[in-house]
């Protein structure tokens, strides 16, 4: 039997030895750096959630910022175009003025035997829009009852009926209760004197003459004016144009309806003309 070799033997005892103690200080070491390793793991989680949240919430409030800048840009948009429609409505107002004070300059050259006086529409009733409408000139301006009263056109469209002191009252001619009557005559024919203003057509929109006598020749688009004989509407004032005739039920006499230029239901401006002016009398 050979002998152990105690060299060989102490050698391999060694090796072991230094590889357990190897092996006992790795565990060791990893072990006392698992706790470190943990809490920089977690670290690092929560930074990057961190971070997300705040590039989550960066970008809401960035967001945010934009709608908000956009609203207001949208708001300034907004009052840009109201601001230039206010305008574009107001030049178009001014411009619809000035075309309707034009008319009553040129009206009021054909007028130049009449006392006249110009006067803006301020009020009228929904409910009685083809009976009345007031104006903005009163006793302080030498307005009474009874005056004519003619649209910018030059047509006659009605009377005083009340005064105040800075407003007056018109009943216009298309009143269909009205007693009151106007004497009418056709321009250039003295035989159709007599003749009466005295309604009108709602559904044809045509005034109403009266009292025209058979023999009277009238024609399609014969001016009919006032005659002055009622003593209250001046003479020569113009209230339309023959449309139609129709002869009476008794056959004696003729009823004239007649038609007129201008848009009556947009009454802006009116021309008053004293009945102190002159008349067939005179």
């Amino acid at each position: 039997m050979k002998k152990m070799n105690h060299l060989k033997v102490f050698g391999i005892i060694m090796i072991i030895f230094t590889l357990l103690i190897t092996i006992g200080y790795t565990m060791q070491r990893d072990t006392a750096l698992l706790p470190a390793r943990i809490i920089t793991d977690a670290v690092s989680i929560v930074q990057r959630g961190y971070i997300g949240v705040v590039d989550r919430a960066n970008g809401l409030i960035t967001n945010i910022n934009h709608l908000f800048r956009t609203y207001e840009e949208n708001e300034l948009l907004r009052a840009q175009m109201y601001n230039e429609q206010m305008i574009r409505l107001e030049r178009d107002q001014l411009r619809a003025e000035n075309d309707s004070l034009k008319e009553l300059l040129e009206t009021g050259e054909t007028l130049t035997d009449n006392e006249k006086m110009m006067a803006g529409v301020i009020g009228r009733n929904l409910d009685q829009w083809q009976d009345f409408i007031t104006i903005n000139k009163g006793s302080q301006d030498d307005v009474e009852v009874d005056m004519a009263v003619l649209s910018r056109e030059g047509y006659l469209i009605g009377r005083v009926i009340e005064v105040n002191q800075v407003s007056s009252r018109i009943q216009l001619i298309n009143y269909q209760n009205t007693t009151s009557k106007v004497a009418a005559v056709i321009n250039g024919k003295p035989d159709s004197i007599g003749g009466l203003l005295q309604g009108y057509d709602s559904v044809s929109n045509e005034l109403v003459v009266t009292n025209i006598g058979r023999d009277v020749e009238v024609e399609e688009g014969d001016e009919v004016i006032t005659s002055g004989l009622g003593g209250v509407i001046p003479s020569a004032l113009l209230i339309g144009y023959v449309e139609r005739v129709e002869i009476s039920a008794d056959g004696l006499t003729q009823t004239l309806y007649l038609s007129r230029e201008g848009n009556f239901n947009n009454l802006d401006f009116v021309i008053l003309i004293s009945r102190r002016a002159v008349s067939a009398d005179d």
